[in-house]
């Protein structure tokens, strides 16, 4: 399994970290984890041919997370993609992703490829065309907005992941809401992990982490630029062996991950 790292940064802009976003390669299938705002230029910048994206998951609605969706179905439209594109996202705010769709004047009709938007659900696992195993459980990331749920008639769910292929079994935790969210696949055999750092302290995440999971490799994203020093000083102040199982990310980086 390969993993190349789009962007690492948290939702605010910088100029050296784009919005967290990254690509799973495994079984010669590519797999878009995140479609930020303006994912599709991002991804043209580093030479990355949106056109060879096989499937897209989607972890929660924030700006940083879909806001870039429909932008780049128009830029998969505008460069005369054929390849067929699958869109993984829960249940419950599938119809908000489509309107999107919608607003901007997109028709599946019209984009000369078939775009199939998938449902999950929480806590059942499903397969991207045999290439993956996928399990989503929801994390309390949106918690902060549910003196709105009344309010309004949108829906509230966030996502955390756990991508199996070839051994590997990489929980990715999206953005998490409280510390208990690092628990959420502590019954299963996580080997790699994709850890947020803006909603935590780096001290916490670590010692949870490694207590929770056998991990042979802790890579930070989501990392914003107010915490970037402290967490370059953590990793400074590790002893050899724990800085062989931390990887801090960066834009451009690409991973490969194996099951030893």
């Amino acid at each position: 399994m390969k993993i190349h790292f789009i962007g690492t940064g948290s939702g605010k802009f910088t100029r050296n970290r784009f919005f967290t976003s990254f690509i799973i390669e495994t079984k010669g299938y590519k797999i878009l984890v995140e479609t930020g705002d303006g994912i599709a230029s991002e991804m043209m910048n580093r030479g990355i041919d949106i056109n060879s994206i096989n499937g897209i998951v989607i972890s929660h609605l924030h700006q940083d997370h879909a806001g870039g969706f429909a932008g780049l179905i128009a830029q998969m439209k505008l460069t005369n993609r054929k390849l067929p594109l699958k869109v993984f996202i829960h249940s419950s705010i599938k119809p908000f992703l489509e309107i999107s769709l919608l607003h901007s004047y997109i028709f599946t009709e019209r984009l000369g490829f078939k775009l199939e938007m998938i449902e999950y659900e929480y806590d059942r696992e499903f397969s991207i065309d045999g290439k993956i195993d996928v399990l989503a459980k929801e994390n309390k990331h949106l918690d902060k907005y549910f003196e709105y749920k009344e309010k309004t008639e949108i829906k509230f769910s966030s996502s955390s992941f756990l991508f199996c292929s070839d051994g590997i079994k990489l929980f990715y935790t999206g953005d998490i809401g409280r510390k208990e969210d690092l628990t959420l696949f502590e019954n299963h055999p996580v080997t790699h992990v994709l850890a947020e750092v803006t909603h935590i302290p780096i001290k916490e995440l670590f010692e949870e982490l490694l207590l929770l999971y056998p991990v042979e490799k802790l890579c930070l994203i989501h990392i914003p630029s107010e915490k970037e020093k402290i967490i370059i000083d953590f990793y400074n102040n590790l002893g050899n062996d724990m800085k062989q199982k931390m990887v801090i990310t960066e834009d451009g980086m690409n991973l490969e991950v194996k099951s030893y």
